[in-house]
């Protein structure tokens, strides 16, 4: 498969992970909101940083950095350049972080 269909698919599996759970201040917490690694089996909500890290997990790093780099082309248009500062401003949302994904998924899915 394509680099550009498995970013996109990653960044649905993302998306969707962030819809269940949302998360500042650490990639992924626990159901008791404790920080865990992005990885772990208690993880039930992430940051955009943590759930694009589990979504690419065991896969070609490419698909990781590609994940990234399209969701820093939807956030630099708000003087953003780093996913995890952007997630953990003051005041954003867990709409707002999906809503940037579906952004960066529609984007690709444009090109392809």
């Amino acid at each position: 498969m394509s680099l550009l269909f498995e970013t996109v698919k990653a960044l649905r599996e993302a998306r969707r992970l962030i819809k269940k759970g949302w998360s500042r201040k650490a990639y992924a917490r626990d159901r008791w909101r404790h920080p865990v690694d992005s990885s772990s089996k208690r993880a039930v909500c992430f940051c955009a940083t943590g759930a694009i890290n589990r979504a690419t997990w065991g896969k070609n790093f490419s698909i990781t950095e590609q994940a990234e780099t399209q969701i820093k082309n939807v956030i630099s248009s708000n003087g953003f350049h780093n996913i995890v500062d952007w997630n953990d401003a003051m005041g954003r949302t867990k709409q707002e972080v999906v809503r940037a994904f579906t952004k960066a998924i529609q984007t690709l899915e444009a090109i392809g």
